[in-house]
């Protein structure tokens, strides 16, 4: 898959948690997670969200201040990418 069709479907992902659900379905990821959703897994922290995706990407969603939020992307070969979304108003 193309990095940014990789990216696009990540992002989706965190923003929309499809299905999220508060007990493991049989396909699910496997731990101790606070959630799920099809195609990963959630623990939530105070001021930050880390998602485990079913292909082996790993995610951080923090909030630095309100509207602002910064995302760093593990994907499975090591390689990592940031993102920080701004709320313009």
């Amino acid at each position: 898959m193309p990095f940014g069709k990789k990216l696009q479907a990540i992002i989706n992902l965190i923003l929309n948690e499809p299905n999220k659900r508060f007990s493991p379905n049989a396909d699910d990821l496997s731990g101790d997670f606070d959630y799920w959703f099809d195609g990963g897994a959630a623990i939530v922290q105070t001021g930050l969200m880390e998602y485990f995706f079913k292909d082996g990407t790993k995610a951080v969603k923090s909030v630095l201040k309100p509207g602002e939020n910064y995302i760093r992307i593990t994907w499975i070969d090591g390689s990592s990418d940031s993102i920080l979304e701004n709320e313009w108003r």
